[in-house]
């Protein structure tokens, strides 16, 4: 249903579908949220490719088949795929903190090799933490959130 250009509009529409990305960076990153729309940089000059090809243009074969397959684990596979594309740019926080607009997109359109398994395990977390929340209606923390950041972001250095 993603892909039916009537839908584009709609919350199940790529519009939609790039709009809950980002609302997931919103919620997990506020910061580089923020910076993004400072910078102006429109998500659809990447996410929209990122997402109608299930990211098989970011990634080498082998790691595009570990992610598909995450994908095609998860129930709600599109749902998951978002928390992929989150994770990629959590991943690549510093590097699009610290640039302009240009670098920044330079960058997300070309995505750098990357270490799919702790993206993945990083997506995991994110989701996980948002369907306990969900279940049992617990507030975010900001520092518990931080903690998880920082923890990711070493492990990728």
């Amino acid at each position: 249903d993603m892909y039916i250009k009537g839908l584009d509009s709609s919350n199940d529409g790529l519009r939609g579908r790039i709009d809950a990305l980002m609302l997931l960076v919103k919620k997990h990153d506020p910061v580089l949220f923020q910076h993004l729309e400072m910078l102006n940089i429109n998500p659809q000059f990447y996410a929209l490719r990122w997402l109608t090809t299930l990211l098989s243009r970011e990634f080498e074969l082998p790691d595009t088949v570990r992610i598909w397959d995450s994908l095609l684990a998860d129930p709600s596979r599109f749902d998951f795929l978002l928390y992929v594309a989150c994770a990629m740019l959590r991943a690549q926080r510093e590097f699009l903190l610290a640039n302009d607009f240009a670098e920044c997109l330079k960058m997300l359109q070309t995505y750098p090799t990357s270490d799919v398994a702790m993206l993945l395990s990083y997506a995991f977390q994110m989701h996980d933490l948002d369907q306990k929340q969900k279940k049992n209606k617990i507030p975010l923390f900001a520092s518990k959130l931080k903690l998880e950041v920082s923890t990711f972001l070493s492990r990728m250095m």
